[in-house]
C-alpha cells in the first residue's frame, strides 16, 4: 500500500510536469503542489523503510489465533495454527512458543506420542530455552501418566541431571521415589525419599518423603521397622497430612499379627478422631477382616457393607462388597445379596462395578427360583455392555447363561435298556458252560 501510494504520487507529479511545461507563464500553483509531492513521497519512502525493519507481523498474529483457539476449547484448531507458526516460520522468535503450545495441547487431548516428540524437538532445539524447564518435567510426566515407568524415571532424572535449577525439581525428586515405590523397588524408593530430605531439609514435601520411607518398609515386609518409622513420623507430625493414613496402618500391622480384639477398639477410636477425614473405608474394610478372622459373619457383613459406602478407591469397593457377597453366599442369603447390589446399582449407576452387580443379581434370583427373570435380566445386561472392554464381568454373565441354557438343552438322555444276558449254551463234551458274551 505504502508504495502503490508513492507510485501514485510520483505519477502526479510527472502530469504536473506536462501541465507546467504547456503554460509556463500559469504554472506558479502547479510548481507549489510539486513542491509538496516531493516533500510527502520523502516521508511515504522514510515510513516504508521503516516498515520494512520491523519483524513480520503474521507470527505474533497466528500466535494470539491459537492462544484465542485454546481458550476457547477448539484444542485441534489450536494445534493446526501452531503447527502452521512452525511450517511457515520456523525461524521466527513466536516458534519456540508454537512449539511449546503444541506440546501442551498434544497434552490436553491425550496424544502422548506427539506431545513426547514434540518435547524431544523443544529440548535439542531449545535446551537452555523459555520453556526448557516446564519441557523437561512434562516428558516425565507423559511418561508417567501413560504408566511407563521406566522411561518416566529416565526423563526425570535427565531433568535433575541437566535442569539442576528446574523449579520443578523438589517435586520431581519425590516423583522418582513414587516410582520406585510402585514398582516394588522399595530400598531404590526409601534411598530417592532421603535424597529428598537431604537435599530439600525445610523442604515443603518433607513429610511426605518420611511417611512414604515408612511405607516402603511396611511394603518390604519390615514390619518392626515400618511400625518404628510410622510411630516416629506422627511424633514429629501429629497432624500432619498423613497422620490418619498412618494410624491405619499400624492397625494393619496388628492385624497381621492377630491381635483382632486390639484392631477393632483401636478402629473404633481412629472413626471418632478422623470421622471421613482419612481412609475410612479401608478402616471398615479392615473391621471386617477382623470380624470374619473371629468367626463373627454378621457384624463382618455390617462392616465391609459400611466400607463400600464409604469414600473409597474402586478396588477397596470392588474387596469390600464382594467380601460381604462371599459371606451371605456361604449362608444362603440370597435375597440379602440381591437386596445389596440393587442399592449399590441405585446409587452408583456408572461405576464399573455396575455390571458385576447384576451379574450377582441375576444369580440371586436363579437362586431363589426365578431362573427365567435372572436369565432375561443377565441377558441385557450382557447385550449392553457387550461392546465395552472395561466390563470383564460381562464374560462371567455369558458363561453363567450358557450354563443355565446347556443344563436345559443338553440334558443327558435316559440310559436305553440293557439286553438280557443269553443263556448258556451246555456243551456236549461234558466241560464247563462257555462264557456269557454282552
Amino acid at each position: 500500500l505504502q508504495k502503490q501510494q508513492i507510485e501514485n504520487l510520483r505519477q502526479q507529479r510527472v502530469v504536473n510536469l506536462g501541465r507546467i511545461q504547456a503554460n509556463p507563464l500559469h504554472s506558479d500553483q502547479l510548481q507549489l503542489d510539486n513542491k509538496d509531492i516531493d516533500a510527502q513521497i520523502a516521508k511515504d519512502q522514510q515510513i516504508l523503510v521503516q516498515y520494512q525493519t520491523l519483524p513480520p507481523v503474521l507470527p505474533p498474529l497466528f500466535l494470539r489465533i491459537a492462544r484465542a483457539y485454546s481458550l476457547d476449547g477448539s484444542l485441534w484448531e489450536s494445534a493446526v495454527v501452531y503447527r502452521e507458526i512452525l511450517r511457515r516460520y520456523p525461524h521466527s522468535p513466536e516458534s519456540e512458543a508454537a512449539l511449546y503450545g503444541s506440546i501442551v495441547i498434544f497434552d490436553q487431548l491425550k496424544q502422548t506420542e506427539r506431545a513426547q516428540g514434540l518435547c524431544q524437538s523443544y529440548l535439542t532445539q531449545y535446551p537452555k530455552g523459555k520453556y526448557a524447564d516446564s519441557v523437561g518435567f512434562l516428558r516425565g510426566a507423559l511418561a508417567y501418566d501413560a504408566q511407563d515407568f521406566d522411561k518416566a524415571i529416565t526423563y526425570f532424572e535427565d531433568s535433575l541431571k541437566n535442569q539442576p535449577t528446574n523449579p520443578r525439581r523438589e517435586q520431581t525428586e519425590i516423583i522418582v521415589g513414587d516410582i520406585k515405590l510402585q514398582q516394588q523397588k522399595f530400598d531404590e524408593a526409601i534411598a530417592c525419599y532421603q535424597k529428598y530430605e537431604k537435599d530439600f531439609p525445610g523442604g515443603r514435601l518433607l513429610d511426605k518423603a518420611e511417611y512414604r520411607s515408612a511405607l516402603a518398609l511396611l511394603f518390604a515386609g519390615k514390619a518392626d521397622e515400618a511400625e518404628r518409622a510410622i510411630n516416629a513420623y506422627l511424633q514429629k507430625h501429629p497432624h500432619g497430612d498423613y497422620a490418619a493414613d498412618a494410624e491405619y496402618r499400624l492397625e494393619v500391622i496388628k492385624f497381621a499379627a492377630k491381635q483382632y480384639d486390639q484392631v477393632l477398639a483401636d478402629c473404633l477410636v481412629w472413626q471418632a478422631k478422623y470421622g471421613r477425614a482419612g481412609p475410612l473405608a479401608e478402616v471398615l474394610s479392615l473391621m471386617g477382616d477382623c470380624y470374619e478372622s473371629e468367626d463373627r459373619h454378621e457384624e463382618a457383613v455390617k462392616a465391609y457393607i459400611s466400607s463400600y459406602k464409604a469414600p473409597q478407591t474402586t478396588e477397596v469397593l470392588n474387596y469390600s462388597i464382594m467380601a460381604a457377597a462371599k459371606i451371605l453366599q456361604k449362608q444362603a442369603k440370597w435375597a440379602d445379596i440381591a437386596a445389596m447390589f440393587q442399592e449399590f446399582i441405585k446409587n452408583n449407576p456408572d461405576h464399573p462395578t455396575v455390571v458385576t452387580a447384576i451379574f450377582w443379581i441375576g444369580r440371586a434370583d436363579i437362586k431363589l427360583g426365578k431362573v427365567e427373570e435372572g436369565k432375561q435380566f443377565m441377558a441385557a445386561t450382557a447385550k449392553k455392555y457387550l461392546d465395552d472392554p472395561s466390563r470383564e464381568a460381562v464374560d462371567e454373565i455369558i458363561t453363567q447363561l450358557a450354563q443355565l441354557y446347556a443344563h436345559k438343552h443338553l440334558a443327558p438322555a435316559a440310559p436305553s435298556a440293557i439286553p438280557a444276558p443269553a443263556p448258556a449254551v451246555a456243551s456236549n463234551s461234558g466241560s464247563a458252560p462257555a462264557p456269557v458274551v454282552a
